[in-house]
């Protein structure tokens, strides 16, 4: 009698056909971003003209800036959803600084701090061992979590930034003052096109939590009317497939 296993065989056929797939998604959804992006940002221009034009006093102006701020929401809803494409097909390779990632994404997000008067303060641990990620799309989780928090944050309110290592894994925290998230709303704050903003498209948090699964970490938020809101990530030290640590 002869025996063979050939599930570890399906599952690398499975595998191929899910990567094929992820594929012609990602060039299919970067063509339609392009369609879309270019004719919104030929509106975008026109709308800018009629807006110069048009007197302070003229109420105009608040129709033409409701249809500006509705075009940068679709334009962002567009790039998210590339953004989206492109974690799917992430790869993780070794030797990432975490702090050195974080400390871009932080430089990357102060150009938007310009508008507020917020302290910000950064705490990096020191000697901490390089992990296995994607620098661009940890960054990236890095940077929805940091403008999440500035956004949320009251003038006059502070920002607060931290790194340590744990026995297993890296704790990264982001920190603000001034904001409350409700139970209702903690449940629902992952979830793909949720958000409390009127001008948001519900996918950052959502792709940032995206983001740290697939680094095989994991994300929690805290949050009360007294201590602010402060977002917990873990990362693991050690490469994990398949539940296992190797």
């Amino acid at each position: 009698l002869s025996f063979k296993n050939l599930s570890e065989l399906s599952h690398i056929r499975d595998q191929l056909r899910h990567t094929e797939s992820l594929a012609v998604m990602g060039s299919f959804a970067s063509s339609i971003s392009h369609e879309i992006r270019n004719p919104l940002g030929s509106i975008r221009g026109l709308l800018e003209i009629l807006q110069a034009d048009l007197p302070p006093e003229d109420r105009r102006r608040i129709y033409v800036e409701r249809s500006l701020q509705e075009i940068d929401k679709l334009t962002s809803l567009t790039e998210n959803l590339l953004d989206l494409l492109h974690v799917e097909r992430m790869t993780l390779k070794p030797g990432v600084d975490v702090n050195e990632v974080l400390r871009q994404s932080l430089s990357q997000a102060r150009q938007g701090f310009f508008t507020k008067s917020l302290r910000i303060d950064g705490k990096y641990g020191e000697n901490l061992p390089p992990i296995e990620a994607n620098p661009e799309m940890l960054s990236q989780a890095f940077l929805n979590l940091i403008l999440n928090a500035f956004q949320e944050t009251p003038e006059g309110g502070y920002l607060s930034i931290s790194t340590m290592l744990l026995p297993s894994t890296i704790s990264i925290q982001f920190h603000n003052s001034g904001s409350c998230i409700s139970p209702e709303e903690k449940e629902k704050l992952f979830t793909p096109f949720f958000t409390t903003k009127p001008h948001g498209t519900g996918l950052g948090l959502f792709l940032a939590q995206r983001i740290v699964a697939l680094h095989h970490g994991k994300i929690e938020v805290e949050s009360g009317p007294e201590q602010g809101t402060t977002f917990h990530i873990e990362l693991p030290l050690e490469k994990i497939e398949y539940g296992a640590a190797v």
